[in-house]
C-alpha cells in the first residue's frame, strides 16, 4: 500500500499496489491516480490542472506510448513529456 500525506494537513490517500504492475505500466498508473486523487485535494494544485496540457485549459493525460510513460495531451494525442521530464514551472 503507497499511503500519501501533504505536509501540514491531516488525513491522506492510500493507494494498493500490486506484484503485476511493473516498470513504465506502473508509473503511468501511479501518475493517474496522483492526478485523480493527490493533485485535486492539495493545497498547492488546488483548481489547477495538473500537469498542465500546453496551450491548453486540461491537464495532460497518463499514457503508454511505445512502452514509454509519458505526458500526452487527451484533444490531438500528442506526446508532451516523459513522465518525470516535465520542467518546473515556477509558482506565481
Amino acid at each position: 500500500m503507497l499511503w500519501v500525506e501533504e505536509a501540514g494537513v491531516r488525513g491522506g490517500t492510500g493507494f494498493p499496489l500490486t506484484v503485476e504492475e511493473r516498470g513504465e505500466d506502473l508509473v503511468v498508473t501511479l501518475a493517474d491516480w496522483f492526478q485523480d486523487q493527490v493533485f485535486l485535494e492539495s493545497r498547492g494544485a488546488w483548481g489547477e490542472s495538473r500537469p498542465a496540457c500546453p496551450g491548453h485549459e486540461h491537464p495532460a493525460v497518463a499514457e503508454l506510448v511505445r512502452g514509454q510513460a509519458v505526458w500526452i495531451c487527451p484533444v490531438d494525442e500528442r506526446p508532451i513529456a516523459r513522465i518525470g521530464e516535465l520542467p518546473l514551472t515556477p509558482r506565481a
